[in-house]
């Protein structure tokens, strides 16, 4: 599931009309396939002595793909029951050929309302081995209310295991949030395109296994739609010049610490050496140093006042540096925010914000105006106090946020968390799969910002070296939870496991050229897309093959 384009309701409904209406491939036939596929994956989860497969369908085109295969499905010799949700009336048109397919090839459903429908979902589920998911799509927009609610609530409580059809009813496209209730699956089958709602917490754990079917929608459709959303994979690495030295690389100056936590200024610095920097200054303050002095190893030492960061001392500084990192564990008050607020109107070095530095920030909107480029590190607080919302809001809809902040700030936002995001100005969004609930534990955070600011010192552009630490330090994090368990999981072992990975790139990757060659302006990295295509215009809403009916009722 990596390096896969990631779309919105509104641009999987686009690319839906636009295979049907200019490309002239019938929704029935995009139908078909679907639903096959569907039939496909609850066939091969099927044991020898299971049970009946309970197909709960609802009136929109969603249900019309489950009704497809619950016939592929009966034609294979599985016993069948089938649950029509709503007024057989409410069916859309690819719908009503669904149905009557069905009948005609000896197949029973009744589409039932209200009481009806939850008393026959009651006689059913006890029997039932498999629930196959399509009561609704992507068309959902507003929570699931009454007795349509009451059945995913139900049959969630079963226990039975659940196949969806391109998405969990009752999961919102987009954000991946529950709209009211929402029938958890065990694997969902999405059709062509992943969703969004897919890959952002919760809706990742919801639906389960992901399976991704090609319905015959072209490639092509993606110029027309640009996509704004991927999911990260393995980066290509520039091969280090042969000829190269410390200096070659990037020095880069972190400036962090706080006299009772000096360790998250040494996870930084160490975290940006592990990640390829050729040089890593730490500069605090003297308190600072003297208690971090004997754990430097490596790294360089460099005092920036006695008591407190002094903003003169670090403009100093950095003039014979190449990159700044600033942030974790300084005061995210007017101590910080009085020197470091000037010196990014004036220094045109690249800058990464994380923790006290993002709190010091007075205007995001400052940043448009820098002379020099920027990275934002915030977790989910952090951001809502930059955008001034609480962080529960953030959480709501992470996507909207960080590309809020991007676009506020001209910044790349990485925005910490699970399914962690890399947006961008211009408006993609990088979501990574990978990393685990054991990552949330102090440190884990600072040892990512120090990689994002190691890997872009040495010369890739901010979108490509955000996103390839995001995906290493999710890649290392996995790895030391698979021996030290999510619970035993503490920052310091992602800087062991960090460097494995960084290996294996660099003897994998086919890749990797001679000298340090940032990706080209406007791709995403890995993505393979490049930038300047043609913009999804407004689109008004229209059913389409694998997903909901845009108007049909969820109460």
């Amino acid at each position: 599931m990596e390096n896969l384009p990631l779309l919105g309701s509104d641009a999987m409904r686009f690319a839906d009309r636009f295979t049907i209406d200019e490309l002239g491939l019938g929704s029935l036939v995009l139908m078909e396939v679907a639903g096959r596929a569907v039939a496909d994956a609850v066939t091969r989860r099927r044991g020898p002595r299971d049970g009946p497969v309970l197909v709960l369908a609802g009136t929109g085109n969603n249900g019309a793909d489950a009704l497809v295969a619950a016939r592929h499905l009966r034609e294979r010799g599985i016993p069948v029951q089938v649950l029509g949700l709503g007024p057989e009336s409410k069916l859309t048109p690819d719908g009503r050929v669904q149905v009557d397919l069905f009948r005609r090839l000896g197949g029973r459903v009744r589409f039932d309302p209200g009481g009806p429908a939850v008393a026959e979902l009651c006689r059913h589920l006890p029997h039932a081995s498999t629930l196959v998911d399509g009561v609704f799509g992507i068309g959902l927009d507003r929570e699931v209310r009454g007795f349509r609610a009451d059945v995913l609530d139900r049959a969630a409580r079963s226990g039975v295991p659940s196949v969806a059809v391109d998405l969990p009813s009752g999961l919102d496209a987009d954000r991946g949030r529950p709209l009211g209730v929402v029938l958890p699956a065990e694997a969902t089958v999405t059709f062509q395109f992943l969703k969004r709602g897919l890959v952002l917490e919760p809706g990742r754990t919801l639906a389960g296994q992901l399976e991704v079917a090609d319905i015959g929608i072209p490639p092509r459709v993606l110029a027309r739609i640009r996509p704004p959303g991927r999911t990260l994979g393995p980066p290509a690495l520039p091969r280090r010049d042969r000829c190269g030295h410390k200096g070659t690389f990037g020095h880069l100056l972190v400036v962090a610490g706080a006299a009772d936590r000096p360790g998250a200024a040494l996870l930084t610095a160490r975290a940006a050496l592990r990640s390829g920097a050729g040089l890593v200054t730490l500069g605090t303050s003297a308190d600072v140093l003297a208690r971090a002095s004997a754990e430097l190893g490596p790294l360089m030492g460099l005092e920036l006042g006695r008591v407190a960061v002094d903003g003169s001392a670090v403009e100093a500084a950095l003039t014979e540096r190449s990159g700044l990192l600033v942030g974790p564990s300084l005061p995210g008050d007017g101590r910080t925010g009085r020197w470091l607020n000037p010196l990014l109107d004036r220094s045109s070095r690249p800058v990464v914000l994380d923790a006290g530095a993002l709190r010091a920030l007075d205007d995001l909107a400052r940043l448009r105006d820098r002379p020099g480029p920027t990275i934002l590190t915030p977790h989910p607080g952090e951001l809502g106090a930059l955008l001034g919302v609480p962080a529960a809001e953030v959480q709501a809809d992470r996507w909207a946020a960080a590309t809020e902040a991007a676009a506020r700030s001209g910044a790349v936002v990485v925005l910490k968390g699970a399914s962690t995001l890399v947006a961008t100005p211009e408006g993609r969004v990088g979501v990574c799969l990978r990393g685990n609930p054991g990552l949330g534990t102090g440190g884990t955070g600072d040892v990512l910002s120090g990689m994002v600011a190691g890997v872009w010192v040495q010369g890739f552009d901010a979108e490509a070296a955000a996103s390839a630490a995001v995906w290493v330090h999710g890649v290392a994090g996995d790895r030391v939870a698979r021996s030290a368990g999510e619970l035993g999981l503490v920052a310091s072992d992602l800087l062991a496991a960090i460097g494995p990975v960084w290996a294996e790139l660099e003897a994998t990757d086919p890749t990797r050229t001679a000298g340090v060659a940032p990706p080209a302006p406007g791709h995403a990295l890995g993505s393979g897309v490049p930038g300047g295509l043609q913009p999804l215009g407004e689109a008004s809403p229209a059913p389409a093959a694998g997903g909901a009916s845009p108007t049909e009722d969820p109460s």
